[in-house]
C-alpha cells in the first residue's frame, strides 16, 4: 500500500480527484497523522479541560495542541509543567483517544511526503519504522508577469477582462480560479462579476450565529434543549433556515453529555460563532480557492491581492508557546516557519503554468505596498493598458456615469469617456425618490417590525430609513463602546437577581464574549471591573431611598400596531409596587452614549426613546393599571469627572449616576419612587421649595404624561403607515440650524441631496 502525507485537506481532495485508482493508497494529512500518531481528543475532552481549569473552549483547545510539543520533554518551564498536569490529568479520566495499531500499519511502508520539511514534521516521522521519502510537488518554473493596478477595483476590472478573455477562448469556468482575496475584495467583486455576467462562488464566511434562527434558539434554551429545537425547526421557511437548523442540531449533539443548561449554553455561545454558512455549490462557475491547492496545466489561476502583509502570510510569536520555548523543544521558531511559508509560496507561484498576479497601490486605508516576494521572485512588473467598456451595456453606462462624476468634480477626463459618450445616452438625473410599486413592497416586508431606533431613523429622513431598513444596506460595526456598554447592560441584568457577587458576574459576562475581543481589549475590560462594582454599588445606595421594591430587567415588550406590524423594545429596569390594585412603576434605562431627553421633537417623532418606553410599558399587559412615577435615563458609562472643592472625588461620581429624566409631580407618587426627592439624591435637579418644585426640576402631571403617550401612539401609526404606502422620500430634517438627518449618515453618497430637500423643523413657530 502507498501512503502519502500531505499539508492539508484541500490538497487531499485534490490528489483523490486526480488519482485513478486509490484502492492501494492511503492519503493522510498532517493534522491526522498527527493524531493517530499521537492521539486525538473530542469535544468531552476539551469540556474537561474548560471545566477544570476554568477557561473558555477555545483556550481549552490551546492547551491540547500544545500538548504534542511536550510529550519528551523534561523541562521545569512552568508552562511545559502545567501542559504535563493536562495530559496527566487527560489520561486518569481516559479522555485522549489513541490509536496504537497506527504504527504497526505504517511498519516498513513507504511514506511520500508531499509538504515541505519542519522539525516537528521530522520528529513525528522518527517515530515510524518506514521508509520517508520528501517528494519536491512544485519543481517547475515558469515566470510570470506581475500588473499593477491603481485600486482595488481597477484590480478587480483587469481581472474580470482577462477572464472575459478567457471565456471568449473557450476556456471552461471550472478550469478558472481566484485566490489570495480578502474580505475587502468580496463585495466589489461579486457586485462586479454580475455586471461583467461572470458567475463566480466565493467563499462564505459569514457565522449562522449571525442569524435569527441562532438567536432564537439561544433565547429558548432555558426552557431545555428539545423545546429550543421544536422552536426554531417550526420557522423553517427555505433551505438556508433548514441548513442553519441542522448546523444548530449537529452542534448541540456534540454536548449531549453536558447536564448543566448555563455550561451548554456559554459553550454554544462560543462554539456557534464558528460555524459558517454553507454555500450551495455549483457547476460551471469561477471559484475562489486556496493558493496552496493542486493545479493542472489546463487551470487558470489569478492570484489577486500580492501587497505586504498578504502574501506570504506571516506567523508572529503569539502562540502559547513562546519561540524560546519552542527552540527549547527543538522545535521550529515562529522565524523558520515564515522562511518556510516564504520558500513554499514562491515554489508554487512558480509551478503553476497558467497564472495572472496583481496587486493594487491604494486602498481605502490610503497607500499600500507591493509584496517583497517580487524582488525575491525577480519577475517584470507592468501597468496593463486595458479597455472594460466591451463587455456589458450595464457596465459601459455604469462607468460613464463614474467618468462624468470624475469630470464634474476633477475636471479629469477618462480615455474612454469619449467613446462611451458616443454610444449611450444618459438620461437627466433626477434624485427625488420614484416610489414603490405598494403590493411589491408589502410582499417584499410581509412583517414590518418597528422599534425606537427604526422609527427614529424614519422621522429623521425616510430615504435613510429606506436604504438602512428596508434594502438593509447599514453594516452593523459592533464598536469596542458598544462591548463595553453590552457587558455593563448584561451585568446589571443579572446581579439583582443572583448568588453570585458582582466580580463573578462580570467575569462570567467577559468569558462568554472573550473570541471577540483582542488581548488589548480584554485587558481594559479586566480595569473596568472597578468601575461597575461603584456602579453597582451606587445603585444599592439609591434604592435604598425607594419603596419600589419589585423589579423586571431586560424586559421586552412587543405590541401589535396592526395586522403584520409590530412595535417593540426592551426596558432596562423597571421598579414596581402595587397599591390598592394599582402599580406604581419607575422606568430606567441604562445608556452608555449621550441622548437627548428634551421632549421638544417628540411631536416631530424625534427623541421619543424616553416616551417609548411609557407606550410601551402601558400597552405590555404586565400590570393592570398603571402609574408613572417616573421615565428616566441612568449614564452607567460617564466622560471623566470635573473636579470642585466642595465634594470628594466619589461624590462626584455618585452624582453622574443620578437619574436623568421625567418625575410625577404628584408628592403621593413620586415619593414612592424616591423618598428623598424633595431634595432628591437619586433624581438629577430633583428638589422642592416650600412653594413647590422648583422651575428647574422635570416634572409632570399625569394628563401630561398620558399626552405624551398619544403623541407616541400618533407617531408609531403615522410611521407604520407611511412606510407601508412606499413613502421613502429624500427629506433630512434640520432643527435649530442642525441637519440632523444627515448627521452621522453613511448613504450621504446615495441620496445627492439638494438643499430643496431639506425639512426645516420648527419655522412654523
Amino acid at each position: 500500500m502507498e501512503v502519502i502525507l500531505v499539508k492539508n485537506e484541500s490538497i487531499k481532495l485534490d490528489i483523490i480527484k486526480n488519482k485513478k485508482e486509490l484502492d492501494n493508497i492511503k492519503i493522510f494529512t498532517l493534522e491526522e497523522f498527527k493524531k493517530n500518531i499521537f492521539f486525538d481528543y473530542n469535544e468531552e475532552t476539551i469540556y474537561f479541560v474548560s471545566k477544570n481549569y476554568n477557561v473558555i473552549p477555545s483556550i481549552a483547545k490551546i492547551y491540547l495542541d500544545n500538548l504534542y510539543y511536550i510529550l519528551d520533554s523534561n523541562s521545569n518551564n512552568n508552562k511545559i509543567m502545567f501542559l504535563k498536569e493536562i495530559k496527566d490529568n487527560l489520561d486518569k479520566n481516559k479522555l485522549l483517544i489513541y490509536n496504537p495499531l497506527f504504527k504497526d500499519f505504517l511498519n516498513n511502508k513507504d511514506i511520500k511526503v508531499y509538504t515541505y520539511r519542519n522539525k516537528f514534521t521530522e520528529y513525528m516521522l522518527s517515530l515510524v519504522n518506514s521508509n520517508i521519502i520528501y517528494l519536491n510537488k512544485d519543481s517547475k518554473d515558469y515566470k510570470h508577469i506581475i500588473y499593477e493596478l491603481d485600486n482595488t477595483v481597477e484590480e478587480i476590472e483587469y481581472v474580470l477582462v482577462r477572464i472575459s478573455e478567457l471565456i471568449k477562448k473557450g476556456v471552461k469556468l471550472d478550469n478558472i480560479f481566484i485566490t489570495n482575496i480578502g474580505e475587502e475584495y468580496k463585495s466589489s467583486l461579486k457586485r462586479l462579476a454580475e455586471l461583467f455576467n461572470i458567475p463566480i462562488e466565493l467563499k462564505n464566511n459569514d457565522s449562522i450565529y449571525s442569524t435569527k434562527l441562532v438567536h432564537i434558539f439561544m433565547d429558548n434554551l432555558d426552557n431545555g434543549v428539545e423545546y429550543a429545537i421544536d422552536i426554531i425547526k417550526k420557522l423553517i421557511n427555505n433551505d438556508r433556515d433548514a441548513m442553519v437548523v441542522k448546523e444548530i442540531i449537529e452542534e448541540v449533539n456534540k454536548y449531549i453529555f453536558i447536564s448543566d443548561i448555563n455550561d451548554l449554553k456559554n459553550i454554544l455561545n462560543s462554539e456557534l460563532k464558528k460555524v459558517k454558512i454553507k454555500s450551495d455549490k455549483y457547476s460551471n462557475v469561477i471559484r475562489e480557492v486556496e493558493l496552496d491547492r493542486v493545479f493542472s496545466d489546463s487551470d487558470y489561476v489569478f492570484l489577486m491581492n500580492f501587497n505586504q502583509n498578504k502574501i506570504p502570510s506571516i506567523v508572529k510569536d503569539e502562540d502559547y508557546l513562546s519561540d524560546l520555548i519552542k527552540e527549547e523543544l527543538g522545535f521550529d521558531k515562529s522565524s523558520d516557519i515564515n522562511i518556510e511559508i516564504k520558500e513554499e509560496t514562491m515554489k508554487k507561484i512558480k509551478s503553476i503554468k497558467n497564472l495572472v498576479i496583481t496587486y493594487k497601490i491604494h486602498s481605502l486605508e490610503g497607500e499600500v505596498y507591493p509584496s517583497s516576494l517580487i524582488k525575491e521572485l525577480n519577475y517584470i512588473v507592468e501597468k496593463p493598458e486595458y479597455s472594460n467598456i466591451i463587455y456589458t451595456h450595464k457596465y459601459n453606462k455604469i462607468k460613464l456615469i463614474s467618468y462624468l462624476e470624475e469630470y464634474q468634480r476633477y475636471n479629469t477626463i477618462n480615455k474612454d469617456l469619449g467613446i462611451l459618450l458616443n454610444n449611450y445616452e444618459i438620461d437627466r438625473y433626477d434624485n427625488r425618490f420614484k416610489g414603490l410599486d405598494k403590493d411589491k413592497l408589502n410582499n417584499y416586508i410581509k412583517e414590518l417590525n418597528l422599534s425606537y431606533t427604526s422609527v427614529n431613523n424614519y422621522f429623521k429622513c425616510s430615504f435613510r430609513y429606506y436604504i438602512s431598513n428596508i434594502l438593509n444596506l447599514d453594516i452593523y460595526e459592533e464598536s469596542f463602546m458598544l462591548k463595553i456598554g453590552n457587558i455593563f447592560h448584561k451585568v446589571l441584568e443579572r446581579v439583582f437577581e443572583s448568588d453570585k457577587s458582582i466580580e463573578e458576574i462580570y467575569r462570567d459576562s467577559i468569558r462568554e464574549e472573550s473570541d471577540s475581543y483582542s488581548s488589548k481589549e480584554e485587558f481594559f475590560l479586566r480595569k473596568l471591573e472597578s468601575e461597575i462594582k461603584f456602579i453597582y454599588n451606587t445603585i444599592r445606595k439609591q434604592e435604598e431611598y425607594s419603596n419600589l421594591n419589585k423589579a423586571y430587567y431586560e424586559q421586552k415588550i412587543v405590541t401589535n400596531i396592526d395586522k403584520n406590524i409590530k412595535f417593540s423594545g426592551k426596558i432596562d429596569k423597571i421598579k414596581y409596587e402595587i397599591k390598592d390594585n394599582k402599580a406604581i412603576v419607575s422606568i430606567i434605562d441604562y445608556k452608555t452614549g449621550s441622548v437627548n431627553i428634551e421632549l421638544d421633537n417628540i411631536k416631530y417623532g424625534l427623541d421619543m426613546q424616553l416616551p417609548i418606553y411609557i407606550y410601551l410599558l402601558k400597552h405590555s399587559g404586565l400590570f393592570k393599571e398603571v402609574e408613572i412615577a417616573g421615565f428616566y435615563l441612568q449614564r452607567i458609562i460617564n466622560n471623566i469627572v470635573s473636579y470642585n472643592n466642595k465634594n470628594s472625588y466619589e461624590e462626584l461620581r455618585e452624582e453622574q449616576l443620578k437619574l436623568l429624566g421625567y418625575s410625577n409631580k404628584d408628592e403621593e407618587v413620586i415619593k414612592e419612587f424616591d423618598k428623598s426627592y424633595m431634595d432628591s439624591k437619586v433624581i438629577k435637579s430633583l428638589k422642592m421649595s416650600k412653594n413647590g418644585f422648583y422651575q428647574y426640576s422635570k416634572v409632570l402631571s399625569n394628563i401630561e404624561i398620558d399626552n405624551i403617550e398619544n403623541i407616541v401612539i400618533e407617531n408609531i401609526n403615522k410611521c407604520s403607515k407611511d412606510i407601508i404606502d412606499g413613502k421613502f422620500d429624500i427629506n433630512p430634517k434640520e432643527i435649530k440650524g442642525e441637519n440632523i438627518g444627515c448627521k452621522f449618515c453613511k448613504f450621504n453618497d446615495i441620496c445627492y441631496k439638494t438643499n430643496k430637500d431639506i425639512v426645516v423643523l420648527g419655522s412654523e413657530e
